[in-house]
């Protein structure tokens, strides 16, 4: 997965690297809540699909989980609509 950079693009292939070493739901947890955090910080909306698949596919995400991913992601969509009207 190509991630533009930034923060977010920083932290995934720490956990990557790791996934055979991690549970499917920890793997998820992390590319929701840790890394589409970052992406949402830094207003990187373009990197929540990707990290919604990867969770998907090599992971197990939970509710709380999922419901942490939206809010980020729309987080990310108003800091961009935000940053695209200056």
């Amino acid at each position: 997965m190509v991630l533009p950079p930034g923060p977010a693009h920083d932290r995934w292939p720490w956990i990557d690297e790791r996934r055979q070493l991690v549970s499917r739901r920890a793997y998820a947890r992390w590319v929701l809540a840790r890394v589409a955090g970052l992406a949402a910080a830094a207003g990187e909306p373009q990197a929540m699909g990707g990290l919604w698949q990867k969770a998907r596919q090599h992971g197990r995400a939970g509710i709380v989980d999922v419901a942490q991913f939206l809010v980020y992601r729309l987080v990310a969509a108003l800091r961009a609509r935000r940053g695209s009207r200056r």
